[in-house]
């Protein structure tokens, strides 16, 4: 492990934590899960240059969104996962523990200007902290974009400590308008950008808990049939909801994501 005391990374001011910052799919075909989602989104996916940290490059619209690494390489299970931004990387760590997780990966640096660890939250989901002064802000809102991110869990207030301490979130505690239930958001810049609920908040256990990712689409429906046709799978049909229409499909390796109007 590198040891960050020496070398911590200085924090710019204007750096906003707590919000998604950068997501890896873990797949067992790399390049068939490239021609899959550069077709469904229209991504561009290249190898990354020799001496980087990545397998791959995942652009969109001129702007580096995240990878993909093999299966192998996953921590845990599989599939998607999403990073958070933090201030500093080893406070995150050290607040991990006491916030009810585990510390995956220690703090590790990566370049000059960017270090991270790995955590489990208190239901076992494994996410990222980051540390990295290079960071363009969160997402935007467009097609083909990661445009949200959520994760139910078997305790929300357990979950909602766990986020605020160790990944920095500014959580704001609402009801959404056909929801009863109460929804943690995490609002950065004035923009609410992830949240956590309570496994069942939209009318099924989700089990097990975990982080699911919402990509922007034009047409929610158009976007279902062309998962289909390009071999993955649609796990819950197109529904309407508070802030648009989104369907929850699998690519044809089994990992899981949403796809919303927005």
């Amino acid at each position: 492990m590198t040891d960050l005391t020496a070398n911590a990374l200085p924090v710019p001011a204007e750096r906003l934590a707590g919000f998604p910052c950068w997501i890896e799919l873990y797949t067992p075909d790399i390049d068939a899960s490239a021609a899959f989602y550069r077709d469904l989104l229209g991504w561009e996916i290249t190898p990354a240059e020799p001496g980087e940290p990545l397998t791959t490059e995942v652009h969109h619209d001129g702007r580096l969104i995240g990878s993909f690494e093999p299966a192998e390489e996953a921590h845990g299970d599989p599939g998607w996962r999403v990073s958070f931004m933090v201030d500093d990387v080893r406070t995150a760590a050290g607040a991990v523990e006491r916030a009810g997780g585990n510390v995956v990966v220690e703090p590790t640096r990566v370049t000059e200007t960017m270090a991270y660890a790995l955590a489990s939250d208190p239901d076992g989901n494994v996410v990222g902290l980051l540390e990295d002064e290079d960071c363009g802000g969160p997402y935007p809102y467009q097609a083909g974009m990661p445009v949200w991110f959520d994760v139910l869990a078997g305790d929300l207030e357990v979950s909602e400590r766990f986020y605020r301490e160790a990944a920095g979130w500014p959580t704001r505690r609402l009801t959404i308008a056909d929801q009863e239930q109460p929804f943690y958001t995490s609002v950065v810049g004035g923009r609410s950008v992830s949240g956590v609920g309570r496994a069942g908040y939209f009318g099924r256990e989700e089990v097990p808990s975990r982080w699911r990712i919402y990509f922007g689409v034009e047409d929610a429906d158009a976007a279902a049939r062309r998962v289909r046709e390009l071999g993955g799978a649609v796990i819950v049909e197109p529904i309407d909801f508070t802030f648009g229409r989104m369907v929850e499909v699998a690519d044809p390796h089994g990992a899981r994501f949403l796809l919303t109007t927005f």
